[in-house]
């Protein structure tokens, strides 16, 4: 543990780890003619500045109306029932300090047709109609809402205390809702890089089970759920005529660690261990895997007929699948080598060309094999400074316990301190840890603290 003073600006942060390496740096359905779009679950909980998908409680709403009863979390989602004709959730009493971003966006379900408002406080004064927005909602269908506020004059240049959502003004009817957002873009992300997508939000788009070893799979609430009792479950895509290109991205929340496998047939093949690759998954919620397939002789240039997921070998394990989205090989080119793929650069607003980073999240990448029990050694390898096996991000900087034996993991990201003075910075890990600090916003100032 170390105590460090920062002022208020861009610092690299870096920490290093071997059996599981880190480094930390302060920092998409159905097809619509040709043009495949990118799902809102994906873009949305990509990029989305600060979100809550209540995933197991409330993440902190409440509600002081007596129009809203049975407030509670369930399947992912916050639900409850209009009972009068003031119904409201508040977010947590501490205050948001947000600034900057576009708007909010909510994805929402309503057992009849009404309309979801949406209020803010700010340093101007408090829930009102002078800070207020609505649109209706169709009566049970799940929709996403966007409340794009860059023009308005009492959110754009404020700071956002708190906000409020009113879930429907007709008195009876039942809400859940799935997330709400706030984004610094609203609008949609280019879709160039997209070839076909399943999104999974009006059924189940022809996915199904034929493993004994998956017990409860349904879809649900616009996710396909299930859960593993065996060591093979899987679940399988229609027959498709697909010439692939670039690769697949996948939404996956899992309910322990484990290791994510794709399997795809050819006109040349069917399921097999010639035709997958694997990526770990954590049980630290929503989280989306790129799997870069140009390099698989089995993948590029063949025609897939058919996919199938595998979401771990370890029973007992829940899992969901929030999107799949196949990719065109230029989505995963890095040509600016700052760890982001060019398609979660276009997801996230950001410039493919430009080092950047992304707001509110750390990159994680990971090579494996990697034989050795200290940094030391590691660093000392020439893999160390190949590409990485795997690159994501992480929406803050847990990482939980990662499948495997004998491999390195490196996050690296950007904070910014909020005020000058004292900081603590820890990290954890097995075998060996190395925490790097740089005294600037680049990396080539970083020291081990």
């Amino acid at each position: 543990m170390k105590e460090s003073s920062l002022p208020p600006n861009p610092r690299f942060l870096r920490i290093i780890k071997v059996l599981v390496l880190l480094t930390v740096f302060t920092a998409i359905s159905q097809e619509k003619s040709a043009a495949q779009t990118v799902p809102d679950s994906l873009w949305i909980k990509e990029s989305a500045v600060t979100k809550w998908d209540f995933e197991g409680d409330l993440n902190g709403w409440t509600t002081a109306s007596s129009s809203v009863a049975n407030l509670r979390a369930t399947t992912g989602c916050l639900r409850g029932d209009s009972v009068g004709i003031d119904p409201n959730i508040t977010v947590p009493a501490q205050k948001l300090q947000l600034r900057g971003a576009d708007g909010v966006a909510v994805r929402v379900w309503f057992s009849q047709a009404s309309t979801l408002q949406l209020y803010w406080s700010n340093e101007d004064g408090g829930f009102g109609q002078t800070r207020f927005a609505q649109q209706a909602v169709p009566s049970q269908q799940w929709t996403t809402v966007r409340f794009n506020l860059s023009a308005n004059s009492q959110w754009a240049g404020k700071t956002i205390q708190s906000l409020q959502i009113d879930p429907g003004t007709a008195t009876g009817m039942t809400f859940a809702i799935d997330y709400i957002a706030v984004m610094d873009h609203l609008q949609d992300p280019d879709n160039s890089l997209v070839s076909k997508t399943y999104d999974f939000n009006t059924d189940a788009q022809g996915w199904t089970i034929a493993s004994a070893h998956v017990s409860g799979f349904r879809w649900e609430e616009g996710k396909l759920k299930g859960s593993s009792i065996g060591i093979d479950p899987n679940m399988t895509s229609p027959v498709i005529s697909y010439a692939s290109q670039g690769g697949i991205a996948v939404q996956v929340k899992s309910s322990v660690n484990a290791t994510f496998a794709i399997y795809w047939a050819t006109t040349a093949g069917g399921f097999d261990q010639t035709r997958t690759a694997s990526l770990p998954v954590t049980n630290q919620g929503w989280q989306t895997r790129w799997f870069d397939l140009r390099g698989y002789p089995t993948w590029a240039g063949k025609t897939i007929t058919r996919l199938r997921l595998d979401p771990g070998m370890a029973t007992g394990q829940d899992f969901e699948i929030n999107s799949v989205v196949l990719l065109k090989p230029q989505a995963f080119d890095d040509v600016d080598g700052d760890g982001l793929n060019t398609f979660a650069e276009k997801l996230n607003f950001t410039d493919p060309t430009i080092p950047s980073s992304l707001h509110g999240k750390l990159a994680i990448e990971t090579w494996d094999p990697m034989p050795y029990e200290s940094t030391h050694e590691m660093v000392a390898d020439s893999a160390f400074y190949s590409a990485p096996t795997s690159i994501f991000s992480l929406n803050d900087s847990t990482t939980g316990q990662q499948p495997g034996t004998y491999y390195a993991t490196r996050i690296r990201g950007y904070i910014v301190a909020p005020s000058t003075g004292a900081y603590r910075f820890w990290v954890s890990g097995r075998n060996g840890v190395e925490l790097y600090l740089s005294t600037d916003q680049t990396k080539y100032r970083k020291r081990l603290i």
